[in-house]
C-alpha cells in the first residue's frame, strides 16, 4: 500500500541479521504509523535463504543498496530516507559518499547507528 506522503525508508540491518529482527521492525512499525512506506531489505544470504550466487555480502558493497534504491526511484517517492545498523549503516553511508556530486535529489536523509567511522 502506498503511504499518502509518498515517502519511504529503506532500512538496512546489521551483520548477521535480517529484516525481521526487532530493530528493522521497529523502525518499519514506527514509520508505517507515521504514515510512510517502509522496505526493509535482506543481504545475500541472511533471509533464511542460502545465497545460490557467488559473492557475498560484505561492509563495502554497495551494489545490493543501490539496486534497491533505484527500484524505489522508479516508484517515484519524493522523499526517500535510509536507516542502517552497524554493517548496514556502513553500506548507507559509503553509497552517499560514493555518489556525494550526483546522489539522487529524493533521499533526504541518513541515519545509522553504531557504525565505525573516522
Amino acid at each position: 500500500m502506498r503511504g499518502h506522503q509518498d515517502k519511504l525508508v529503506i532500512i538496512y540491518h546489521g551483520p548477521e541479521g535480517n529484516s525481521a529482527r526487532h530493530y528493522s521492525k521497529g523502525v518499519a512499525h514506527y514509520f508505517y504509523q507515521q504514515g510512510w512506506d517502509t522496505l526493509a531489505w535482506n543481504c545475500r544470504g541472511c533471509s533464511g535463504e542460502m545465497n545460490r550466487l557467488p559473492r557475498f555480502y560484505h561492509h563495502g558493497a554497495t551494489q545490493d543498496i543501490a539496486a534497491v534504491i533505484d527500484h524505489a526511484l522508479k516508484k517515484k517517492y519524493t522523499h526517500i530516507s535510509l536507516v542502517g545498523f552497524r554493517m548496514g549503516g556502513s553500506m548507507s553511508l559509503k553509497y552517499t559518499g560514493e555518489r556525494k556530486e550526483n546522489l539522487p535529489s529524493e533521499i533526504k536523509l541518513v541515519v545509522t547507528f553504531s557504525v565505525p567511522c573516522d
